[in-house]
């Protein structure tokens, strides 16, 4: 075989082994323009087009199993989407992964658009400024529960708090970590309870409820017992019975998962809704007379969703009186407190749209001073909330009592039917007068 013949036959073997396919201009793909075909007969699909090279072309997904890495996106890919055209698709099949990635960070940044609370110092940015203040002096006191004020220090006293019926059952449970109890300290639970139209209550099964509520309070406290078990086996049973006596005309719900309706939300000044809390308990007014001047009332309101600052549907047509708000030892006082500001400032935020809207006009500050309470483990701490032209003013006053000892359970639940009373006495009037405006009841 000659030298010439040789170099030929290399030369024609590399050509099919390497063919040279000249590139295209990128262009828009007919049916009859998908095949393209090899020096060597082959057919393989079309060459890629660059996105880059073609404004007019729309932005196709890569392939899945080629999905590219976050660290490192095609940035061109990216900067052509948002150049060249005017409504880019922001699709799962049309986004890279670097537009993923940045979409979902900013849906992130969309839905949080409330202001974090974690303290009470946070609330003072709010467009109605919410201000805590620790009771000092006797003129810190808003005019409308001194009253109740001197009734809870006189029980924190050991004044009248535990029924003479069970005198010496009861002395014969205390313990070492009592408070001391005088002859005072008893009182004929019975007659207590007509004398306010209320019903007589069991003195002998209420020893036993307490009794158990101490044995539960140390288990809660030695085991780290979760905020929901205590509530359910320490702070529920004690609201059940204290309220029974009410006869049906308040009483206690779980609201736990109560969320505040947003036109109630306090603002921060910078133009975003503060961050929502919900509370533990509310105490209501109820009864059927209530219910019905409430849906009566909400017919011709501007927010007929619920009486209260939350649609929960329990306490719908209920008016809150006392809200309660429990944390456990881990729990942060300072939280406790803002989530009650939160709950208490919506709610004030409410009952002035509904006061203004009744028969009886008052001022833009809703003229009622709210009690709430705040629990840290076994102890009670009595607040009241008070609305002003200007802001929201939380008062811390005084310890109300504790489950931790026989004793301070007796002064807790003193205290606590001291409270329904004011609701059934002043809130009650206050709230048929001011909010549901009914002359159906008396």
């Amino acid at each position: 075989m000659s030298l010439k013949r040789i170099e030929d036959w290399i030369t024609h073997t590399n050509s099919l082994i390497n063919p040279q396919i000249a590139l295209q201009p990128p262009k828009r793909k007919f049916a009859d323009d998908t095949i393209t075909t090899t020096a060597i007969g082959m057919s393989s699909p079309p060459p890629t087009e660059d996105p880059r090279s073609d404004v007019e072309a729309t932005p196709r997904a890569k392939s899945p199993s080629k999905r590219p890495r976050i660290d490192s996106p095609p940035a061109s890919l990216h900067h052509e989407s948002i150049a060249d055209h005017d409504t880019p698709s922001l699709s799962a099949s049309s986004v890279t992964g670097s537009t993923r990635t940045d979409t979902t960070g900013g849906s992130s940044r969309l839905r949080r658009k409330r202001s974090p609370v974690k303290n009470m110092s946070d609330l003072r940015l709010a467009d109605r400024p919410i201000v805590l203040t620790t009771l000092q002096r006797p003129d810190q006191l808003p005019s409308d529960v001194v009253g109740l004020v001197t009734v809870a220090r006189a029980i924190r006293q050991g004044s009248n708090i535990i029924p003479r019926q069970v005198e010496q059952q009861a002395q014969s449970c205390m313990t070492i970590v009592d408070d001391l109890v005088s002859d005072s300290s008893f009182y004929d639970a019975e007659e207590w309870a007509r004398s306010h139209g209320l019903q007589p209550w069991d003195a002998s099964e209420e020893l036993r409820l307490l009794k158990r509520t101490v044995t539960r309070t140390q288990e809660c406290e030695l085991e780290n017992w979760s905020e929901a078990t205590w509530n359910a086996r320490i702070h529920e049973p004690i609201l059940d019975f204290v309220l029974e006596c009410f006869s049906g005309s308040i009483r206690h719900f779980d609201v736990t998962r109560a969320p505040i309706n947003k036109p109630y939300l306090s603002r921060h000044i910078s133009g975003v809704d503060m961050q929502s809390k919900m509370v533990d308990f509310c105490i209501c007014l109820v009864g059927d007379d209530i219910v019905a001047a409430s849906q009566s009332r909400l017919k011709t309101a501007s927010d007929s969703n619920s009486i209260n600052h939350t649609s929960y549907q329990p306490i719908r047509d209920r008016p809150i009186a006392i809200s309660i708000e429990t944390k456990t030892l881990e729990g942060s006082s300072q939280e406790a407190k803002a989530q009650l500001s939160i709950w208490a400032s919506a709610h004030l935020k409410r009952l002035r749209s509904l006061a203004g809207k009744s028969s009886t006009k008052t001022t833009h500050a809703v003229g009622i001073t709210l009690p709430v309470l705040s629990t840290s483990g076994g102890d009670w701490t009595l607040l009241f909330v008070k609305d002003g032209i200007n802001g929201v003013e939380v008062i811390e006053t005084i310890s109300v009592g504790n489950t931790k000892s026989l004793v301070g359970s007796y002064k807790l639940v003193s205290v606590l039917r001291q409270l329904g009373i004011w609701v059934q006495t002043t809130f009650r009037p206050w709230a048929l007068e001011n909010l549901l405006a009914s002359t159906q009841i008396k």
